[in-house]
């Protein structure tokens, strides 16, 4: 009994007197966002499956092998014949619907809608209909329809999601019969995707969740295990005191555990408050498009209990295991000062792993192995090896250093301080960062601003429209002010001879490259020959006259010409020119092929004009294809990492203030020693600084040229990665004012103790 009262009375006197009021503060601060970070990659886990479940529920059951046009009323277009780009910038999810001439449609409702659009008609989401009035290149994609409602939320994957059920003709072509909805539109009739899509898009999922684990949890893990060592030197004190009046090492960790719980309950219990009032509430992640309802990523109180505790208990129980007594180690110093030769190896490693692709072809798969190996292996050697070489480059220079830089480059070589080595953690998390840019440069299809660039630089971007289900005529697609100038191309087949067709003046061929009409041209030529004319045997081939659909028959013309105009495709060298009035009037089941020239600020309304007439229409922008980010469809993903890599950020940044407190208290006894030597404050703010914010400054520089070596090794792969110079520069610039940030704010407390002995001395 007796034992017992003595070991409640040491409980409350331990969590009385706690730690220290700062370091009880930076505990809680650290509970509390490791408690924050863990709920919300529960939610994250919980709204990522409940959008697959809503993504299932809306997606259309296609009748396989296109079912009976009497039975079934709704058909909608294709899916997989619908064209795959963004906006401006943002994913659109269009979905064109018409109803058959009975009233089974009806029978088949559309979630979110009342009823099955008519022709022209739409549907939007409500982010949909607000951007459509401030965004002049969506208002161009919905041109030609006519908003009637907005979509419910049941209609809906997440509430900022940007959506359109649009109505069409059931007389149109890539009509498809709808049986329902609810089904699993990746196995699901016609629009289901190849497996090897399905499989490819699954692997890069998993490589970018991997990612994200990673940025988010490393520095997290660390956090956790810099929490746990605050105010270990002290804690271990008590201990040792304990131990000497008998207190056995299980009453010892119970001690040192409630101690922590004191902190760390309170901590966890007003994070779990503020998680649960802001997913009551909260709809997007800030600064980005990603989206949720509030019901999906709230937890019950069950799991926000089991995480809840299961961090707090593992936080308490690694403070206390920290406290326990630890021998004193003879070689500390040697050990300390020496360079792990692993981590040397495996930063040398990494670099010449990352260099290989630069320096020779690499077959098949080898060339990305080259690269995350090499990413891999730089990174952990920057984390092991990176504060011992700093620490090493800093004793080199002791020789040639003034007294105050002498004695803080002392204090910073003569062993690898806490915080140094978290510097090394953040090293990580800059290449990773670095890395991440450029990932996402590649998912996006290339930088925005760079493709403006060449753009711009091109002035006038040439636009090939192809209208695979024949829904378009020239003259309606000249009909829009921004297409007036559009010509037709077309390709017929006479015997076995191919023949191109082009419907068009001189006068506008030439417009259409900014060049002057050819001076052999009338400006309405008849059937003429472009560029080249037909040898003697293949117009025995072709005949005298050619049928083409919509056209009729059209008499060739012989072997009168015109000259060929530079810039326009060189396909078109050898076409049949012929005027536009000739061009077919109605639309035609083999398709047609539309080329104009738009300005380069302008493009992207002509692409969306375009598609705004015929969702099918697919575009050809020739060498700006490929670098053009609306061309690639991986937006969440590229949300995902952004967000991972600002997080770890901010988490990385809050440890190291965590760990400077911790180091300036360690490195107080020996800077009050110079203040009793009469050193006076800025000496001794330039000694702190020399400690603390060249080495880590430093650390982070040797991470932003790893950083570099990285994309240099993912631009040889794929030249749409990169990264700006201007990030190269933010990114030294945070480094500099972050750790200068880091060692102001751990300056007051040098200071504290200082000034103890300035008292003491006078």
């Amino acid at each position: 009994m007796d034992d017992a009262r003595s070991l409640a009375w040491l409980a409350r006197r331990f969590v009385q007197r706690g730690a220290g009021a700062w370091l009880s503060l930076l505990l809680a601060v650290g509970m509390a966002v490791i408690v924050l970070v863990g709920l919300g990659s529960a939610s994250a886990i919980q709204a990522i499956g409940r959008q697959h479940q809503r993504s299932t529920d809306l997606s259309a059951v296609l009748v396989p092998d296109g079912g009976s046009a009497e039975s079934i009323g709704l058909r909608m277009i294709d899916p997989a014949a619908l064209t795959q780009r963004r906006w401006n910038g943002r994913t659109i999810d269009r979905e064109f619907f018409a109803a058959g001439d009975d009233a089974s449609a009806d029978e088949v409702a559309i979630p979110g809608v009342p009823r099955v659009p008519q022709a022209g008609d739409f549907y939007a989401s409500p982010d949909l209909v607000r951007l459509v009035e401030r965004d002049p290149v969506v208002a161009a994609l919905f041109g030609a329809e006519h908003l009637v409602g907005t979509i419910d939320d049941v209609g809906l994957r997440q509430p900022h999601e940007l959506r359109a059920v649009i109505g069409v003709s059931a007389r149109r072509g890539l009509l498809v019969p709808v049986e329902g909805f609810g089904g699993d539109s990746g196995q699901a009739g016609p629009a289901s995707e190849p497996a090897e899509a399905v499989a490819s898009q699954r692997v890069l999922d998993l490589s970018v969740a991997g990612y994200v684990v990673v940025l988010v949890w490393l520095p997290l893990g660390f956090f956790l295990v810099v929490v746990s060592r605050l105010a270990s030197a002290r804690r271990r004190q008590r201990v040792a005191a304990l131990r000497l009046i008998g207190v056995d090492a299980r009453r010892v960790w119970a001690l040192q555990f409630l101690e922590a719980s004191a902190v760390c309950i309170p901590a966890g219990i007003v994070a779990a408050g503020l998680y649960t009032w802001t997913t009551s509430w909260a709809t997007r992640l800030p600064g980005t498009d990603v989206g949720f309802f509030a019901s999906d990523v709230q937890l019950s109180f069950a799991t926000r209990l089991v995480i809840c505790l299961g961090l707090i208990g593992t936080t308490c129980g690694c403070v206390a295991a920290d406290a326990r007594e630890r021998r004193p180690a003879r070689r500390a110093a040697t050990a300390d000062a020496s360079i792990s030769r692993t981590g040397v190896g495996a930063l040398v490693l990494g670099l010449l792993l990352l260099a290989l692709p630069s320096l020779t072809d690499l077959r098949n798969g080898l060339t990305p192995l080259a690269l995350w190996g090499g990413l891999v292996a730089a990174a952990a050697g920057l984390a092991v090896a990176g504060p011992q070489l700093v620490t090493r480059v800093l004793g080199r220079r002791l020789g040639s250093a003034g007294p105050t830089q002498l004695v803080g480059r002392r204090l910073a070589s003569d062993r690898v301080a806490l915080t140094l080595r978290l510097a090394g953690v953040m090293s990580v998390i800059i290449v990773l960062l670095i890395g991440s840019v450029a990932f996402t440069a590649l998912l996006d299809g290339g930088t925005a601003q760079a493709w403006e660039a060449r753009a711009r630089a091109q002035q006038q971007v040439p636009i090939v429209a192809t209208d695979l289900s024949g829904a378009l005529t020239l003259s309606r697609v000249r009909s829009v002010p921004a297409l007036d100038k559009a010509i037709e191309v077309r390709s017929v087949t006479t015997g076995s001879v191919p023949l191109g067709v082009v419907f068009a003046t001189c006068d506008e061929l030439a417009g259409l490259v900014g060049a002057a009409s050819p001076g052999n041209c009338e400006s309405d030529p008849g059937p003429r020959w472009l560029g080249r004319l037909p040898t003697q045997a293949r117009l025995r081939s072709l005949g005298s006259t050619i049928d083409i659909a919509g056209a009729g028959r059209v008499r060739l013309p012989g072997r009168v010409g015109i000259a060929w105009i530079e810039g326009l495709p060189r396909q078109l060298r050898g076409a049949l020119v012929l005027p536009p009035s000739r061009a077919p009037s109605t639309p035609q089941g083999d398709g047609a092929t539309f080329l104009t020239l738009s300005p380069a600020s302008s493009a992207r309304v002509t692409l969306a004009t375009f598609s705004s007439l015929e969702p099918t229409i697919q575009f050809d922008l020739g060498a700006l294809d490929r670098h053009n980010p609306d061309t690639q469809q991986y937006p969440t993903q590229v949300e995902w990492l952004r967000l991972a890599a600002a997080l770890s950020l901010l988490i990385g940044l809050l440890a190291m203030l965590v760990v400077a407190m911790a180091d300036a208290q360690e490195r107080g006894p020996r800077v009050r020693v110079l203040r009793v030597l009469g050193a006076s404050r800025r000496q001794l703010f330039a000694v702190h600084l020399w400690a603390v914010w060249a080495p880590a400054t430093l650390a982070g520089f040797m991470a932003i040229a790893t950083g570099w070596l990285v994309v240099l090794a993912m631009h040889h792969i794929d030249d749409r990665a990169g990264v700006s110079g201007s990030l190269y520069g933010a990114l030294a610039a945070a480094v500099v004012l972050s750790t200068l940030g880091v060692a102001l704010w751990s300056w007051p407390t040098v200071l504290r103790s200082t000034e103890r002995a300035g008292a003491v001395d006078s």
